[in-house]
């Protein structure tokens, strides 16, 4: 399934990727803590991967998502 990330989405995945816990990531966003984890939840579901290390690892690899968070993801591989 094919979808692309959400510009909230990336936000939340680059603060990930710089070892953000969801506390601060909450806090940085104005978000709940609970919202965080719905964010990620959906993110490793979109990417195909499973926890917020594997998010953080495919993050340096494929480098930070377009600001408009356009690029298409599938398979966990960006297109």
């Amino acid at each position: 399934m094919e979808r692309q990330l959400t510009p909230r989405e990336h936000e939340v995945l680059t603060l990930v990727a710089r070892g953000h816990t969801n506390r601060e990531i909450a806090h940085a966003l104005q978000l709940t803590e609970s919202t965080v984890k719905v964010h990620l939840r959906n993110i490793c579901r979109a990417v195909g991967l499973r926890n917020r290390v594997e998010l953080a690892v495919w993050h340096e690899r494929h480098g930070p998502m377009p600001a408009d968070g356009t690029r298409r993801l599938q398979g966990g591989v960006a297109g």
